[in-house]
């Protein structure tokens, strides 16, 4: 179980959650657990909590990837920001 995850703001999570509905492609910049910056462009399908965290689900062609949400820096649709970390 993880133990050092924070909770994303609710209206937050909301956009997340729109996103997954409609199965939107984005762009999402994210920090990995080494402390890297990644960028992914795929498309929304879930959001997910498991092992005490929750997590954005994206699609990059047959790959699926869990992104924390905790981690994630700033989320893109056709280059305008629709989610910020706060």
């Amino acid at each position: 179980m993880t133990t050092d995850y924070f909770p994303i703001d609710c209206d937050q999570h909301s956009v997340l959650e729109r996103l997954a509905m409609r199965r939107q492609s984005v762009r999402v910049e994210s920090v990995a657990a080494d402390g890297h910056r990644r960028v992914d462009v795929g498309r929304v399908v879930d959001v997910q909590a498991r092992g005490g965290a929750e997590y954005l689900v994206i699609a990059i062609g047959s790959e699926r990837r869990s992104l924390r949400l905790d981690r994630l820096e700033t989320i893109a649709v056709d280059s305008e920001p629709v989610f910020r970390r706060q």
